[in-house]
């Protein structure tokens, strides 16, 4: 009870800020021509202005870290795959990690980054399980594969490119607090659309703007941007 109650009293000061647009952070999908796939990476080289934007630890997630690991590498693990969540919605492999993001951490802790930086499965599975909790994120299941399956149904029945069907998924996901799937996978449901609306007029489909409610994500105004934020009272993506 004390650690929810200190949780949420921090929880305001959480701001993440996954697919900012002014920024390298977020970046298209260039593995299929003219492709509009707006999937969450980060850049090939972090320059000094992205690392001090994207994993900067605040005094609230290292009092968080504490409660959950002890050991000094330990520390550094879990609070890379905080960061990096944060940015893009699911988690990385500990070989994608990159190396200038846990070597700020290590900095930012003042504890030295051992030259080969392993994790052992079962911290890895307990940090995953602690940062779900710690920014009320549900993991991709069945669950989550429905609420996916729901937006790319929607975005069918007006939009025939798989990038407005993928990005109408990865919206619906972020928007319900669901961790984002591998892009193959949103791929593949994507690929099924054409099976779970009736059939129409390529003219009608190609013109349409799309179902109420739908926004794609070139359309997003300026002000969506922090999508893990955490009032304390309601657990809202905004």
């Amino acid at each position: 009870m004390r650690r929810q109650h200190m949780r949420a009293r921090r929880a305001p000061h959480l701001v993440a800020s996954l697919n900012h647009k002014e920024r390298r952070t977020d970046r298209m999908d260039h593995s299929h021509p003219v492709s509009r796939i707006v999937y969450p990476t980060f850049p090939t080289i972090l320059t000094d202005e992205d690392l001090g934007r994207l994993f900067t630890v605040t005094p609230e997630e290292q009092f968080w870290a504490f409660t959950v690991a002890r050991r000094g590498p330990s520390l550094i693990a879990l609070l890379t795959q905080l960061k990096v969540f944060q940015q893009l919605g699911r988690f990385l492999s500990v070989a994608e990690l990159p190396r200038a993001a846990i070597d700020r951490i290590g900095g930012t802790l003042s504890i030295e980054v051992p030259e080969t930086f392993d994790y052992d499965p079962r911290t890895l599975y307990h940090h995953h399980r602690a940062i779900r909790e710690f920014l009320h994120i549900t993991p991709w299941g069945p669950k989550a594969r429905e609420v996916a399956m729901t937006a790319i149904a929607a975005a069918a029945e007006a939009r025939l490119d798989p990038a407005d069907l993928i990005n109408a998924a990865i919206d619906a996901l972020i928007r319900e607090r669901y961790e984002l799937p591998l892009l193959s996978r949103l791929r593949l449901l994507a690929g099924t659309a054409h099976r779970l609306v009736p059939t129409s007029s390529p003219g009608s489909v190609c013109h349409s703007k799309g179902p109420a409610g739908y926004t794609a994500r070139s359309e997003w105004s300026p002000a969506i941007r922090g999508r893990f934020v955490i009032d304390g009272s309601a657990r809202t993506p905004l």
